[in-house]
């Protein structure tokens, strides 16, 4: 594919920040979700202690169960995607991807797909003319290129979830504070 690879090339540059849109919204997800189950459940075992006063071989296995809910949260919901951001752990399906941008903008459909699966056969030694998956794949590349791909990836429940975050943030630094036992 002569000067249209530069065409795929730009397709696939999209297709990736779009990929990486969306391991940064589970990444921001996962450590809000992770923090807010750690800083409950420090909470709840320390209003617990509070109220049992218990011994120090229940205490150690309550801070066990503590850091392995922290550490494997954190290492699950945000490490994982994060990772997946830097492409380790991941292989992108870039047909996946532009499935899913064609269901998301109406005009692209499925030319997106269909020119990148001509391109991946013409790879593979396929019937079809070099000039055919050109034309074919320039026209893709026309109607896809002012469009955005990255903006079907929305961070508003991100933000909604940092409400609650918040709250919560400051809901347990304040009975650590102001109850007497507690902290």
């Amino acid at each position: 594919m002569g000067t249209d690879s530069n065409y795929y090339k730009e397709i696939i540059g999209k297709l990736e920040n779009l990929t990486k849109r969306e391991y940064t919204f589970i990444a921001s997800l996962g450590v809000q979700s992770a923090v807010m189950a750690g800083v409950t459940v420090f909470t709840l075992f320390a209003l617990l202690e509070m109220l049992f006063h218990f011994s120090s071989t229940v205490r150690t296995i309550l801070i066990l169960i503590f850091l392995v809910i922290l550490i494997g949260g954190l290492g699950y919901l945000f490490l994982i995607p994060l990772l997946k951001y830097f492409n380790i752990f991941r292989k992108t399906d870039y047909f996946k991807t532009a499935r899913k941008v064609g269901d998301n903008f109406p005009d692209v459909k499925d030319d997106l797909l269909n020119a990148m699966q001509l391109v991946s056969t013409y790879n593979l030694n396929s019937l079809y003319s070099n000039s055919l998956i050109n034309a074919a794949f320039s026209q893709v590349y026309n109607k896809t290129r002012a469009i955005r791909f990255e903006t079907i990836v929305s961070f508003k429940r991100a933000r909604h979830l940092l409400l609650y975050f918040s709250g919560m943030i400051v809901v347990a630094f304040g009975l650590l504070g102001f109850v007497p036992g507690l902290n």
